[in-house]
């Protein structure tokens, strides 16, 4: 539905909660965070009207709405509003597991220790056995595993200890460097050696893969059958993702200009930016001009880092060279527009220092800041940038780790 016709409907029904619900969206996709709120909220206000007199009989999810309202607070940095918002959301009873990550996120990102997290999520949900393990699950997701294993351990020869929560809790071992258990784990005869453990944006770790980097890990390397060259570097991909990158690397001494890619890529994408950086900069140069997909995640990789680093101009070199040598790369259209956007803020707000606080041209360059900001908000919207899990934002370098929450 366009945003004509709800503000059409509206007009009819003004208390419709999924209609205010819907604005609400519509407006946060474009990056009016104010007008989103203030939709969302109000749809909030109507959840428990009457219904009968709404159109087409809609229902409204309410857990769903102050769920993205404690987000839209917690990007406007009202941390205590968006956490009410979260626990309103849990106490309908519904999106345990995504209200529980959001708000485990938002406590990480205020600087609270992993079992300063466990203890408020856990105070959270209705105590039972349950809803312990979802808060065990979530720990996880969050890359706080130590307190995750603390939980799920305790569950281990429960019914309900099913095959997912299993991958889960070897995912924990493996972090915790219990490689002994892990290793047990994944070769149990019940076990699918081609079985995925983890699968992230970046690679898939089968549980063969993983048993044999567990191995690895409890005998240094000793008396294990030699890799191909191929599954040297798969099994070096699965280290990174199961956070054992020395392990990894090690496999890795001296690798090829596709297989440095190849690591680059799985680094970045698992939020080992630093290390990642590291390994780009031993490349002797950056293909700019192939179009293999491997070279343009590079070359977008090194653009992003640029962007990160506020290089701009640089970035915006780069981000046009991939849609020059790929006109269909939309990504790399919407991220040069952030780039010139940036620079443009940037001179702005230089010029704008110089002007006499209150006069016209003051006013009229905060203006145009107002609208840059709102197209930044608007093409942020298309996630162009890499989004890392809470779990790989642990692996950015310490003083990056709020500055890359995308």
């Amino acid at each position: 539905m366009t945003k004509d016709e709800l503000m059409t409907l509206l007009q009819a029904y003004p208390n419709s909660p999924s209609l205010h619900f819907k604005l609400g969206l519509w407006y946060k996709s474009r990056g009016h965070n104010s007008e989103a709120m203030t939709h969302i909220r109000t749809a909030l206000t109507h959840a428990h009207d009457d219904s009968r007199s709404l159109p087409h009989a809609e229902s409204f999810d309410e857990a769903q709405g102050w769920l993205e309202y404690g987000r839209l607070l917690y990007a406007c940095s009202r941390t205590e509003d968006a956490e009410e918002a979260f626990r309103r959301a849990i106490n309908l009873g519904q999106h345990h597991r995504k209200t529980l990550a959001e708000w485990g996120a938002l406590l990480y990102d205020a600087g609270k220790t992993d079992a300063e997290i466990c203890r408020r999520l856990l105070e959270m949900v209705p105590l039972s056995d349950t809803t312990e393990l979802q808060v065990g699950q979530t720990l996880a997701d969050l890359g706080a595993y130590e307190e995750a294993f603390g939980i799920l351990s305790r569950y281990t020869n429960d019914v309900r200890f099913n095959e997912s929560l299993q991958l889960v809790y070897i995912l924990c071992l493996i972090h915790t460097h219990q490689f002994k258990e892990a290793q047990a784990r994944l070769t149990q005869r019940t076990m699918d050696p081609d079985k995925v453990v983890v699968k992230s944006a970046s690679h898939s770790v089968t549980a063969s893969h993983a048993a044999y980097l567990c191995c690895r890990a409890l005998q240094e390397g000793r008396g294990l059958p030699e890799l191909s060259r191929f599954n040297r570097l798969e099994t070096a991909k699965s280290a990174i993702v199961l956070g054992i990158v020395d392990i990894g690397m090690s496999l890795q001494p001296e690798p090829s200009f596709h297989e440095s890619s190849e690591l680059i890529y799985t680094l970045y994408r698992e939020g080992y930016v630093g290390q990642a950086k590291t390994l780009l900069n031993k490349l002797e140069g950056i293909p700019t001009h192939d179009r293999s997909q491997s070279s343009l995640d590079l070359c977008f990789i090194a653009a992003e880092m640029l962007y990160d680093q506020g290089d701009f101009a640089k970035a915006a070199q780069l981000f046009e060279s991939i849609y020059a040598t790929d006109p269909s790369h939309s990504l790399a259209r919407f991220a040069a527009a952030s780039c010139f956007l940036e620079e443009t803020r940037t001179s702005l707000d230089h010029r704008q220092e110089r002007q006499v606080i209150g006069s016209d041209l003051y006013f009229q360059i905060d203006e145009y800041l107002t609208n840059i900001t709102l197209a930044l908000q608007i093409i942020q919207s298309t996630s162009w940038h890499t989004v890392w899990t809470p779990a790989q934002r642990r692996n950015h370098p310490a003083a990056d780790r709020r500055r890359y929450v995308h």
